[in-house]
């Protein structure tokens, strides 16, 4: 099973999570998808992979309830202890080219942090979401497939 968490203010990384989850279905994988607004690590289950993933916004703040689910792990019983994880980051220039996609990088130094398994590069997804956006979750997933099947 994978599980995608995610955290979404205008609806763009909900629908990028949407379509990933689509994709891995059609690879024959049972796909969980959380929103970050009702969740917290007390509902994850210990999957074979989980994706988090987040919008940037202003100067390099994640959307505010994924922000809210990262604290919960401290609350939690959740261990992320070498279990497998992936990130999705998405940012715009016109926020602000300084901290572009900052959600990426918080999101990777999180997992580490908590001593994760990052399997695969980072999706990281700037400006318009539809610019190369089939090509750019096609990758991510064959990286995914491939690290997975190891």
């Amino acid at each position: 099973m994978i599980q995608i968490v995610y955290g979404s203010g205008g609806g763009n990384t909900e629908f990028v999570c949407n379509l990933l989850a689509e994709k891995l279905i059609t690879k024959g994988f049972n796909v969980s998808l959380l929103k970050a607004k009702v969740t917290s690590f007390d509902y994850l289950d210990v999957a074979e992979l989980s994706i988090f993933a987040s919008p940037t916004y202003g100067h390099g703040l994640m959307e505010k309830y994924m922000g809210k689910f990262l604290k919960s792990y401290g609350r939690s019983h959740y261990d992320m202890k070498e279990l497998k994880f992936a990130v999705i980051g998405l940012g715009d220039k016109k926020y602000d080219e300084d901290y572009f996609i900052e959600s990426a990088n918080i999101l990777e130094e999180f997992v580490k942090r908590n001593d994760g398994e990052l399997v695969c590069e980072s999706l990281r997804i700037g400006g318009c979401v539809y610019d190369s956006l089939e090509s750019k979750i096609d990758e991510f997933v064959k990286n995914i497939l491939k690290t997975l099947n190891e």
